[in-house]
């Protein structure tokens, strides 16, 4: 992808961003209705939020330093899933699957995403520093996920409040370090069906805490640990701050490499000399990417 491209792709992820971000307000205030999606009715912002994960693209997969724990993760995660619609198929509840699911995808595109670029965006403009403006746009978008109406609800002690807390500290820490949003919903769904199974005595808490303390841990084994680089498919040098692949390396007493005439060594890497440079790009790093 081009620069020029990259740019362009950027504008469109932070405008439909700000956009989805408008919605769920005027959504949660009441102005909008709601949309219904097998047994729930959803708040209506899930709607921008598929076509800014469509913009996003294959980055809200996330980027994992140990590709195959991160691998163990999607089979455990979607096996749990199966088993699960097994389970909701048996007591006649399909659609409420389906709701519980697609409601666990739109929140956190929602409130891992969209809230937060649009915050980060008008911290920016402020004069803060982008990292931070990045930190704190995730804090808000994490104090509006737990003041939710139905996530207000569930605190009836404090321990359900430490649960939420953690919950939402762990989903903001792991998509701001590695843009993995889709891993993160996933986890997200197993823990929206386990609870609603567990409200109606279907499931046992302690096996619900079990299993679900075990998704997440793998999850965070995964996609938490903040490594700077890894391979992508083509086992090509990612650098996982930026998402893009290594370019150039700047060997020890070297200068940068620079241009289209320049060649880079073919096997490029952090090493003594100095760092790995990505490709960049001005602003705001793309939401979906991690930071270091």
């Amino acid at each position: 992808m081009t620069m020029l491209a990259e740019t362009r792709r950027r504008r469109l992820v932070l405008s439909m961003a700000a956009f989805t971000t408008l919605v769920e307000a005027l959504s949660v205030a009441g102005l909008l209705p709601s949309v219904r999606v097998g047994r729930l009715d959803l708040s209506l912002a899930i709607l921008p939020a598929l076509g800014l994960a469509v913009a996003c693209g294959d980055r809200l997969v996330g980027r994992s330093s140990l590709r195959r724990v991160a691998a163990w993760y999607w089979i455990v995660a979607s096996l749990v899933l199966a088993g699960l619609l097994v389970a909701y198929i048996a007591q006649g509840d399909a659609s409420l699957y389906l709701s519980l699911v697609v409601a666990a995808l739109g929140e956190e595109l929602v409130y891992r995403v969209a809230v937060p670029a649009t915050v980060a965006v008008i911290l920016v403009t402020t004069g803060l520093v982008e990292n931070r403006a990045r930190i704190w746009g995730l804090v808000v978008a994490g104090m509006w996920f737990m003041a939710l109406p139905g996530h207000r609800e569930q605190i009836t002690s404090v321990g359900a409040f430490l649960s939420l807390l953690f919950f939402t500290l762990l989903a903001s820490i792991l998509v701001y370090r590695s843009g993995s949003l889709l891993p993160m919903a996933l986890g997200h769904a197993v823990a929206n069906l386990t609870t609603v199974l567990m409200w109606q005595e279907a499931l046992p808490p302690d096996f619900r805490g079990v299993l679900l303390a075990s998704v997440l841990a793998l999850l965070a084994l995964a996609y938490g640990r903040p490594r700077r680089f890894t391979l992508d498919d083509e086992r090509g040098l990612i650098d996982i701050q930026t998402g893009l692949p290594v370019i150039a390396a700047r060997p020890h007493g070297a200068s940068h490499v620079h241009g289209h005439g320049a060649s880079p060594d073919p096997a490029p890497g952090p090493g003594p000399g100095g760092p790995v440079e990505g490709l960049g790009v001005d602003g705001l790093p793309p939401p979906g990417t991690a930071s270091p």
